[in-house]
Order: C-alpha cells, then structure tokens, then sequence
C-alpha cells in the first residue's frame, strides 16, 4: 500500500482499514496531524473518554468511535516505534484519512441494502530532529 507521504527508513508506519465515517475520521486526523505523538495521544483520549472536545471547525465534538479506534492505531504505531527501538515520544506524528472501499450490507435487492461506511487511516511517526547544543567557547581571563 502506498502512502500520502515520502516513507524513509527512519520512519514508523502503520496503515489501517476502519469501519467509522470518513469525516469524523478526517476531522480528527486534521487535529493531530503534524503534532508530537504524546500530545496527539493525549487529545485522541480525551476525545474517546469524551473529557476534551475538537476545537476550531469542529468546535464540541467528540466523535467518540473514531476517537477510540484511530487510539488502537496510534498505539500499534507505538509498539512498532517500540520494535525499531524508536522512542514514540520523540517523534512527530503524520496521519491521514481517506474513504476507503464500498461495502454493502447484503439484502435480498440491492437497492435495500445499506451502504458501510469505510475509511483508509494512515499514519507514520517521524524523529525530530535533534536539537544541536551550541557550546560557548568562554574566553578565560588571565
């Protein structure tokens, strides 16, 4: 499966099929994407245990099924980090969503089935990079 973004080898994949709405999982996917991984956690959660909702366009929701299902994906990308010996706390979260395939829950017509919502969630954890220390030389008086 390719991905939105340019995969390197220091990078952390996961990629997923969820059966939620393709708008509240974009919705959510907007308001994490390009965070660090513990701060995206941290609003995932609170959107799950509905304590903490979206702000800006999506002002009071919580969208608390996608919430807790984009939470299972964003910690299998944990685990993966884990895996490759990354720590998920230094890293920057790049996620997205897309509508995923059509599926219909079967009738006996067609036309009286119902259509399942799908949606391709992809995310992948980037390192930070390090922050260079710049040492002073301190002229000493003689």
């Amino acid at each position: 499966m390719s991905y939105t973004i340019k995969v390197t080898k220091d990078m952390v994949s996961a990629s997923t099929t969820l059966s939620v709405s393709p708008k509240h999982a974009l919705a959510i996917c907007r308001a994490v994407n390009r965070k660090r991984w513990k701060d995206a956690k941290v609003l995932v959660e609170g959107l799950a245990d509905q304590s903490r909702p979206l702000t800006g366009r999506w002002k009071g929701k919580y969208y608390s099924k996608a919430a807790s299902q984009i939470l299972g994906l964003l910690n299998t990308l944990a685990a993966n980090a884990r895996q490759r010996a990354i720590e998920p706390e230094k890293a920057q979260l790049m996620i997205s969503a897309h509508r995923g395939p059509t599926m219909w829950r079967g009738r006996r017509k067609r036309k009286f089935g119902m259509r399942l919502k799908l949606v391709h969630v992809q995310a992948l954890l980037k390192p930070l990079p390090e922050q260079k220390v710049e040492q002073k030389n301190v002229e000493q008086k003689k």
